[in-house]
């Protein structure tokens, strides 16, 4: 076994020198980029590297995997248009500005891209990045235009609206329209009226920023046809279980940590895998509870309370 450790120990050596020879790379040749993108690996970082050519872009992007960009601020258009040949995840959260014409070059890109250093988008970027489909992290936005709302609203696949802190019903409903996975985490608070257009959204939902629910709010979300997370929830009364328990689709609350007898028995009659692993204290009885229901997941790791 020691022998078996130290082999591969040998092995991993090369890939962690070249690694760390890498995070200190501030000015890239095209020769020692085919040598980085040579050596293999499922990582590369260039913390430090603030500039790159065309020719030098058109290189990394044939590294497999992670490729780490977040020492450059700008992209042009040239470089973006190689970077877009990635077909990894492409990490660029340096980035604080993003040209129409860069954007338009990310639109080809099907994989991971995060932008998560752009606090403003124009429309006609925000359309562009809409065509590129996979994971698409735009977490610096803080707020949004419904003009670029209405324009991400075409997004295909997981968009990553995680600076939001809160958002106007216009683009609730705008944002609704996405396919597929919607990360809102930062907002803290929705209104009704917010709710209920979100609530329209017909995929994954994520709002674990919600540390409460008004009940009018957990009426419109129960509306929601899909997946929603509420991990933010750690508490959850009765009548507010009454209400989430007629959502369709599969709910997360992993922030709950005790369940109370009428909440339980008013959450077994959700239609839909409803997870609970967050769930550290119940008393026998609930939990008796909701094992009735084949849906309700628990991770068992319980203290046990007596009711």
């Amino acid at each position: 076994m020691r022998r078996l450790i130290a082999i591969l120990l040998v092995m991993m050596a090369p890939t962690a020198a070249a690694q760390q020879s890498a995070n200190e790379i501030t000015v890239l040749s095209v020769e020692k980029a085919e040598e980085l993108v040579a050596m293999g690996g499922s990582e590369m970082s260039l913390p430090k590297l603030t500039s790159l050519s065309p020719e030098v872009a058109e290189v990394l992007a044939r590294q497999a995997g992670w490729l780490h960009l977040d020492g450059l601020a700008t992209l042009p258009t040239e470089v973006a248009d190689a970077l877009a040949m990635h077909r990894g995840q492409l990490i660029l959260d340096g980035v604080t500005t993003l040209s129409d014409e860069a954007a338009k070059s990310f639109s080809r890109h099907r994989a991971t891209l995060s932008l998560n250093g752009l606090a403003s988008l124009s429309p006609e970027a925000a359309g562009a990045l809409a065509q590129q489909e996979g994971w698409l992290g735009l977490g610096g936005l803080t707020t949004l235009p419904l003009d670029v709302a209405q324009a991400l609203g075409q997004h295909k696949g997981q968009l990553y609206l995680t600076g939001l802190r809160a958002i106007s019903p216009e683009v609730a409903w705008a944002l609704a329209k996405h396919d597929g996975w919607l990360v809102l985490e930062g907002l803290t608070e929705v209104s009704p009226d917010v709710a209920r257009g979100l609530a329209s959204h017909r995929g994954w939902l994520r709002l674990d920023g919600l540390a409460s629910l008004p009940p009018e709010v957990a009426e419109a979300l129960a509306e929601h046809e899909g997946s929603l997370a509420l991990n933010g929830l750690s508490t959850l009364a009765p009548e507010l279980a009454e209400m989430l328990a007629k959502h369709k689709g599969e709910m997360q609350l992993y922030g709950l940590e005790t369940l109370s007898m009428k909440s339980a028995e008013a959450l077994v009659k959700h239609e839909g895998l409803l997870s609970l692993l967050g769930l550290k204290e119940a008393s026998y009885e609930v939990l008796r509870v909701l094992e009735r229901s084949p849906n309700v997941q628990l991770s068992y790791n319980f203290d046990w309370a007596s009711e």
